[in-house]
């Protein structure tokens, strides 16, 4: 079985639940200021993982989860 990767969660999150135009956006670019600041590409970087955890506890408070 394939691991799930942060941006997987991060597209399953955005593709099942309401969230918020600006919330995407924002989140948006964050990973492409992140991703261009590296010289390699990870798709489980503890910073992509935080950005899954920002986009989940949105809509924990906003009862949107």
């Amino acid at each position: 079985m394939q691991e799930v990767t942060a941006i997987d969660e991060l597209s399953r999150l955005i593709s099942q639940h309401k969230v918020p135009t600006i919330v995407i956006l924002d989140v948006k670019q964050r990973v492409e200021d992140w991703r261009s600041s590296i010289s390699y590409r990870n798709d489980n970087d503890p910073y992509l993982w935080q950005q899954v955890r920002y986009i989940r506890n949105f809509l924990k408070i906003n009862e949107r989860l």
